[in-house]
């Protein structure tokens, strides 16, 4: 159930919003960010928390203020993360246009998250009333289509070890590091939830999780992930985006 927020943040100002990294903070105007500050609705979520389902109808986008969230398509046996989003991203933006759409995907809240929605009439006037914003939303679907491609072309020639790589690279590019610590992940996924991003098996993920930290590549510290050899990463990453 959706917890709406009763006290000031629900009443934050884009304008003023500390979330600086913000598409709206970013690309929108003085008064649309007045505007849309009206017409928004911000809630609270639980972890584990489903935001929209696939098959859902498309009724407008989320901001992302705070929390981690993942996407992904839904089976009868497990389920395919396509996307993570976190603090200052945009959520749903597979609905925009002006014809009636519905969901292909799902999101789920992986740790408590802030979010705020904007009906879909709404932020399609804010893309047509601000050019920033407009090639923001295009330069994201750009990237996001250049991500899938890559995929698809790699990912059927990847072993387990490389598909864990990219995984793990997914949630660095994602969510970050820790600021006390510049090596452990910020936010560790489960390893149901690893395996799912890299389309293996739960217990191929643990044997080759184990195998990376014996060789001084990661570093395993209960359910928290810490990066050793960055360069690793760096060098798979690129071998890949060629």
């Amino acid at each position: 159930m959706i917890k709406f927020i009763e006290s000031e943040k629900a009443k934050r100002a884009c304008s003023n919003c500390e979330r600086k990294n913000c598409f709206i903070n970013k690309y929108c105007s003085l008064e649309w960010k007045a505007f849309l500050t009206k017409e928004k609705t911000t809630f609270v979520l639980p972890a584990g928390e489903e935001i929209f389902s696939k098959g859902q109808d498309v009724n407008g986008i989320y901001s992302v203020y705070s929390g981690y969230i993942k996407v992904f398509e839904p089976d009868e046996k497990t389920e395919r993360i396509v996307d993570l989003v976190t603090g200052g991203q945009i959520l749903g933006y597979r609905g925009l246009g002006s014809s009636k759409s519905i969901y292909s995907v799902s999101a789920r809240t992986l740790s408590e998250c802030e979010i705020t929605f904007f009906p879909l009439e709404i932020f399609n006037l804010a893309i047509k009333s601000n050019i920033d914003l407009t090639f923001f939303i295009i330069d994201l679907l750009s990237s996001k289509l250049k991500k899938v491609e890559n995929r698809a072309k790699n990912f059927p020639k990847m072993q387990a070890r490389d598909k864990i790589i990219y995984a793990l690279n997914t949630i660095i590019e994602t969510f970050g590091f820790d600021p006390l610590d510049n090596m452990r992940l910020k936010f560790t996924l489960s390893r149901k939830d690893i395996a799912n991003i890299a389309v293996i098996t739960y217990e191929t993920t643990i044997r080759v999780l184990s195998e990376l930290d014996k060789q001084k590549i990661i570093e395993l510290d209960g359910k928290s992930i810490r990066i050793i050899e960055m360069e690793y990463f760096e060098e798979q990453k690129l071998k890949w985006n060629q």
